[in-house]
């Protein structure tokens, strides 16, 4: 398989995660009463659909190589999360779910997808392709400590 070819197919693998991160953010925003916290999830919403956008825009370009590929995507160094989610047990999404469910919820989604990032960016053995996985990584681990830092000041700290 030549090289932009496999770029091309992490881009689609990249979409699909993302448009699964999108759809929950689109779905669980609107039940965020609290202004402050509903604006952070539509700002993940609205982040992710700008991801996704520029994504599929790659895909679209005739010309796309993998060095265009990963400077479009090119993001820093992934920030470092608190380690709070991976001592929250899961809970499934339910009509009557509370601000700490959904929030462990989203914590947990985050936490999934930056570790398959971080896994597929580890097996994929050209690092131009590794690098898209990594670059998008890094992004979705940025929003995974913001939903740490939310948890913390609002559920640990409050109490």
């Amino acid at each position: 398989m030549e090289l932009d070819e496999m770029c091309k197919n992490a881009v689609m693998m990249a979409i699909e995660r993302e448009q699964d991160l999108l759809e929950f953010y689109i779905q669980v925003a609107p039940l965020m009463k609290r202004p402050e916290i509903r604006s952070v999830f539509e700002a993940f919403r609205d982040d992710i659909q700008m991801r996704v956008d520029e994504l599929q825009a790659l895909l679209l370009e005739e010309e796309a190589t993998c060095d265009l590929i990963a400077q479009e995507l090119a993001r820093e160094d992934a920030p470092q999360n608190l380690g709070i989610s991976k001592y929250l047990r899961e809970v499934e999404l339910k009509e009557d779910s509370d601000f700490q469910d959904v929030l462990t919820i989203a914590m947990k989604r985050q936490e999934r997808v930056v570790s398959f990032f971080t896994q597929v960016a580890a097996m994929t053995p050209v690092e131009e392709v590794a690098g898209i996985f990594r670059s998008i990584r890094n992004e979705e681990a940025g929003r995974l400590r913001q939903l740490e830092e939310i948890y913390d000041d609002e559920i640990l700290l409050e109490g």
